[in-house]
C-alpha cells in the first residue's frame, strides 16, 4: 500500500509541476511552485473554476504547442459561458477513453457480449464519443443513436428492439421520455433484453431512478462527470456511491467559504488531473455538491467514493433567503405518483428577488384541477420550508425535449 501511495503522490506531483511549467494561466495563479511532498500540500495550491478559463486563448490555458492538439469539446454554458476544452490524441485515447474504459469495465461490467445503444450528446459535447469509444474497447457493439434531435425517439425504441440491445446510455430525462415513447408504441420496456442503463449528464435523483427502472426493468448505474473531467466517478453494483477514477485524478472536499478541507467530508468537489497534457486541471472547483467517504467498498474496491451528490452549487436558486436546488424539486415531484415526470422550473427574476414557479404535468389519466394543486403546493411547502408557486398541467402540455438534455431551468424577468 505504501508503494501504491508513493506512486501515486509521485504521478500527482508530476501533473502538477507539468502544469506549472507549460501552461501560463498556472504559472500566473500559482505565483510560485511549492513541493508536492504530500496530499496536504495540495491545500497551499489556489482553487481555480470556470471562470478562470472562459474567454482566454488557447495558448493561455493549453499545456502543448496548437500542433499538439487533436480535439476540442465545449462546455454546455448552462451556468457561466460556455469554453472549449482541449486535448491531445494521446490525452484522448490514454486518459479520457482509458478513463471511460475502466469506469464500464470495472464496475459496469460492459464486456464483448453487449450490444449498446448510446443516445447520450455527440457534436461539440464529448459525452457520445467519450462511451462509444471506451464500450468498443470492451468489445461490446455500438449503435451511436444520439439523443432525439439525431435519432427520433421512435427510431431509437425500434433499434433497442430489432437489435436486441443489452445496454443503454442515456440521460435520466431522457430515459423517461424514451419510456413515454414506448408506452405509446405499445412496446414493453421490460420485455427488451437490456441489463444495464449507464445514465449521466444530470442528477440522478431516487425518485427518477425509481421511476426509470420501474418503467424499463433494468439495472441503473448513475455516472458522473463534465466535459472539463469527462467521467470521474461511477457507480458499482452494489449502488451505494461513486468510486472516484482515482487513478485519472485527485479529488478534494472543500468548504466552499474558506476554501479549507470540509468537516465530515460535505463540500464542494475540487479535481487535479493526472497524466493529462493538452489542457491539464489543478484544483478545479467543479461546483458538484457531495459527501465523501475513504473506505473499502464491500465490491472489493478501495479508494475516494462520493457518497451522495446533491447537485451543483451554481445551480441553487435563493427564494426568500432559502436555498432550493432543482434536484430536491424534481425528488418532491416524481415522488408523487399523481404527477408525469415532465416538469418544468420557471425562475422569475424580479425587483426584490426572485421567485419559482413550478410548472408540473399530471399524470396520464389524472385531472389537472385546482384540488390537486393544492395537495401538490402544500406537500412542497411542508418539504422545502418555502411557499412555491404551484401550476398543475394536463398530461403532455409540457413541451417534449429532443436534446440529450432536457431544458428543466426557464428564466424569465418579470422587472
Amino acid at each position: 500500500m505504501a508503494i501504491f501511495i508513493d506512486e501515486y503522490l509521485k504521478r500527482l506531483k508530476s501533473s502538477v509541476e507539468f502544469a506549472y511549467k507549460n501552461v501560463p494561466l498556472y504559472r500566473e495563479k500559482l505565483t510560485h511552485m511549492i513541493d508536492i511532498c504530500s496530499f496536504e500540500n495540495m491545500q497551499k495550491l489556489p482553487i481555480l473554476n470556470k471562470t478562470d478559463f472562459e474567454n482566454k486563448p488557447v495558448p493561455y490555458i493549453s499545456g502543448l504547442p496548437l500542433d499538439k492538439l487533436a480535439v476540442s469539446f465545449t462546455t454546455s454554458g448552462t451556468t457561466g459561458h460556455p469554453f472549449f476544452v482541449y486535448l491531445s490524441y494521446e490525452d484522448f485515447k490514454n486518459w479520457l477513453i482509458a478513463k471511460a474504459y475502466d469506469a464500464l469495465t470495472n464496475f459496469i461490467s460492459i464486456n464483448d457480449s453487449d450490444v449498446v445503444v448510446n443516445v447520450l450528446g455527440y457534436g461539440l459535447t464529448q459525452a457520445g464519443y467519450e462511451y462509444d469509444f471506451a464500450a468498443m474497447e470492451a468489445g461490446a457493439q455500438v449503435y451511436p443513436a444520439g439523443p432525439g434531435i439525431l435519432t427520433p425517439s421512435r427510431e431509437t425504441i425500434q433499434i433497442l428492439r430489432d437489435n436486441n440491445a443489452t445496454a443503454i446510455f442515456v440521460t435520466p430525462s431522457y430515459a423517461l421520455r424514451l419510456a413515454e415513447v414506448a408506452s405509446e408504441m405499445d412496446v414493453d420496456l421490460t420485455g427488451l433484453k437490456i441489463k444495464k442503463m449507464l445514465v449521466t449528464g444530470e442528477t440522478l435523483t431516487p425518485a427518477a431512478r425509481g421511476r426509470i427502472e420501474t418503467s424499463w426493468g433494468t439495472e441503473v448505474y448513475d455516472v458522473i462527470g463534465m466535459v472539463e473531467l469527462g467521467v470521474f466517478g461511477v457507480e458499482c453494483k452494489l449502488h451505494s456511491g461513486l468510486h472516484i477514477l482515482s487513478k485519472y485524478l485527485f479529488p478534494e472536499v472543500i468548504n466552499p467559504d474558506t476554501f479549507s478541507p470540509a468537516e465530515h467530508g460535505m463540500g464542494e468537489l475540487v479535481m487535479t488531473t493526472i497524466g493529462r497534457f493538452g489542457m491539464p486541471f489543478v484544483r478545479y472547483d467543479t461546483r458538484d455538491i457531495v459527501s465523501m467517504k475513504y473506505k473499502a467498498c464491500s465490491c472489493g474496491v478501495s479508494g475516494p467514493m462520493i457518497e451522495e451528490h446533491y447537485g451543483r452549487s451554481d445551480g441553487m436558486i435563493k427564494v426568500k433567503g432559502k436555498a432550493v436546488y432543482p434536484a430536491y424539486v424534481e425528488q418532491l415531484l416524481l415522488s408523487m405518483p399523481e404527477l408525469g415526470s415532465e416538469y418544468q422550473i420557471v425562475v422569475e427574476h424580479g425587483i426584490y428577488g426572485d421567485n419559482i414557479l413550478v410548472r408540473a404535468e399530471a399524470q396520464k389519466g389524472t385531472k389537472a384541477d385546482e384540488s390537486l394543486r393544492e395537495i401538490i403546493s402544500k406537500r412542497m411547502r411542508e418539504a422545502l420550508g418555502v411557499n412555491l408557486k404551484i401550476e398543475i398541467v394536463n398530461y403532455k402540455e409540457l413541451p417534449r425535449m429532443n436534446g440529450w438534455k432536457a431544458k428543466r431551468i426557464v428564466e424569465v424577468n418579470v422587472r
